[in-house]
C-alpha cells in the first residue's frame, strides 16, 4: 500500500491507525430534495475558481421566466458537483448559513460526520482524485463524460481513521483561514487604492509642493498635447512584448499568454523604456502599461511617448479609471465590441483634465506605493497556497 509522506500523531502522541479501505457510500448521503423558491433558496452556482457563489439578479430573472425545471436545494456544509466537469474540480461545499438552490443538473451529498468536512472538501478535489473522477466518468463522447452519483458512491480508497481525518481536518482549517484572512487583506488594499483614486482624480484631495505651497489648477488637454507616437519599426535583438489588462506591459515569454506572433518582425513597432503602449482593440478594457524595458509589439499595437513635462506613470493610473474606459470605450470604431479600435489620431483629440507635472508624480507615487501593498500581500497569499498545495500532496494518496 502507498503511504503518505506526512502523518499526523494523537494529541498524546500515539500513532493512529493504518489507513482502512472506506466506501463512499459509507460516508455520504445524497440530498434529492427540489424547489422552485429561489427567493427561500437564492439560485447559486458552481464554479472552478470560485466554488459555489450567489447567481446574478439578472440570471435569477431569467430562469424566473422560463421555469424549465426545479432546482436542488444545497444545505449548509453539503456538497455539490457538476457531474460533466467534476473530474477538473468542479466541487465544493456550501457555507452559507443558510439553505440555496443550485442546477437540479448538479448532485448534491451531505456528510456523515461533519466534524471531518474540512478533510474531505480538500480530499476530494485533490490531484488524485481528479484523476481518478476521470477514469470512472462514463459517456459515449469525452466532452460529454460524466460521474454520475451512482458511480460516485461506490468509490472506494484507503483513507485515514476518523480520529486522523479530525486532526488532518482541523488543521487545514487554521491553514485555510490564513488565506481567508490573506485573500480579504489583498481585497481591503484594492478597495483602499479604489478610494484613494476616486479622490485623488476627482480632485477632493490635492497635494501640495515640497514647500507647502499649492500647485497650479488642473488643466485641460488633447491626449495628442500629451503623447506622441513612437513609429520606429522593429530592432534586431529586442525582446517581444506583450500589453495585458492586469499586469500592463511584460515579456511574451513571461506572461500566460499564447504566442501568435509571426515570424518576420520587421513590422513590429518599437518599445522604449518609459513609453506607454496600448492594445488598439482593448484599449477600452485598460490593456496599457508604461514599459519597464526595451522591446518590440505587434503593429496592431500603439506606442506613445510623453511628451516633456508629462509624467507616463501618471496616465498609467488615469487610464485605467473606469471613466476613461468609457471614454476610450466610445472613441474606439468598428461595428462590434470584438472590431473595435482605437489608433492614436482619434485617442490624441480625447480631452483630459490634468495637474502640473509636480502633482502627476506625486499622484503616480502615492498609488505606486499602494499597489507595492498589494503586491506584496498577494506575495504572501500565493506562498501560503503554495504552501497548503505541498501539504495536500504529502498527505494525501
Amino acid at each position: 500500500m502507498i503511504k503518505p509522506q506526512l502523518r499526523f500523531k494523537a494529541d498524546e502522541g500515539f500513532d493512529f491507525p493504518e489507513w482502512e479501505t472506506v466506501c463512499f457510500g459509507d460516508v455520504f448521503k445524497e440530498i434529492i430534495e427540489r424547489t422552485n423558491d429561489i427567493y427561500t433558496y437564492p439560485l447559486y452556482s458552481l464554479t472552478i475558481e470560485d466554488g459555489v457563489t450567489p447567481k446574478t439578479e439578472q440570471y435569477e430573472r431569467s430562469y424566473l421566466v422560463k421555469k424549465e425545471d426545479s432546482y436542488k436545494i444545497v444545505p449548509p456544509n453539503a456538497f455539490v458537483y457538476n457531474p460533466m466537469n467534476l473530474r477538473f474540480g468542479a466541487l465544493a461545499v456550501n457555507h452559507e448559513k443558510f439553505s440555496v438552490s443550485v442546477s437540479g443538473y448538479y448532485n448534491v451529498f451531505a456528510i456523515n460526520d461533519i466534524s471531518t468536512l474540512k478533510f474531505w472538501e480538500n480530499y476530494l478535489v485533490s490531484k488524485r482524485m481528479l484523476n481518478f473522477y476521470f477514469s470512472i466518468a462514463t459517456g459515449s463522447l469525452i466532452e460529454k463524460l460524466r460521474v454520475h452519483y451512482s458511480n460516485f458512491i461506490r468509490i472506494e480508497k484507503v483513507l485515514p481513521s476518523l480520529p486522523e481525518q479530525r486532526k488532518i481536518a482541523t488543521f487545514l482549517s487554521t491553514i485555510d483561514e490564513i488565506i481567508a484572512t490573506t485573500e480579504a487583506e489583498v481585497s481591503a488594499w484594492e478597495e483602499r487604492k479604489k478610494g484613494v483614486m476616486q479622490k485623488l482624480f476627482s480632485q477632493e484631495v490635492r497635494f501640495r509642493e515640497d514647500d507647502g505651497s499649492d500647485f497650479p489648477e488642473w488643466e485641460d488637454k488633447k491626449l495628442g498635447e500629451v503623447f506622441v507616437e513612437r513609429s520606429e519599426r522593429s530592432a534586431d535583438n529586442l525582446d517581444l512584448l506583450s500589453v495585458t489588462i492586469a499586469n500592463g506591459v511584460v515579456r511574451q515569454n513571461e506572461s500566460d499568454k499564447r504566442n501568435v506572433s509571426s515570424v518576420d518582425k520587421s513590422n513590429y513597432k518599437r518599445v522604449c523604456v518609459g513609453d506607454l503602449a496600448y492594445n488598439s482593440m482593448r484599449m477600452w478594457q485598460g490593456a496599457e502599461g508604461v514599459s519597464a524595458y526595451e522591446g518590440i509589439v505587434s503593429p496592431a499595437y500603439t506606442v506613445l511617448v510623453p511628451k516633456t513635462q508629462e509624467y507616463a506613470y501618471f496616465y498609467e493610473y488615469m487610464f485605467k479609471r473606469t471613466e476613461m474606459l468609457h471614454i476610450f470605450q466610445r472613441y474606439s470604431q468598428g461595428l462590434t465590441s470584438d472590431t473595435w479600435n482605437l489608433k492614436y489620431p482619434v485617442l490624441s483629440h480625447i480631452s483630459v483634465v490634468v495637474p502640473f507635472y509636480s502633482e502627476q508624480k506625486k499622484i503616480a507615487d502615492c498609488l505606486s506605493s499602494l499597489d507595492d501593498v498589494i503586491n506584496q500581500t498577494k506575495a504572501e497569499l500565493a506562498t501560503w497556497q503554495e504552501f497548503k498545495k505541498g501539504l495536500l500532496q504529502q498527505m494525501f494518496v
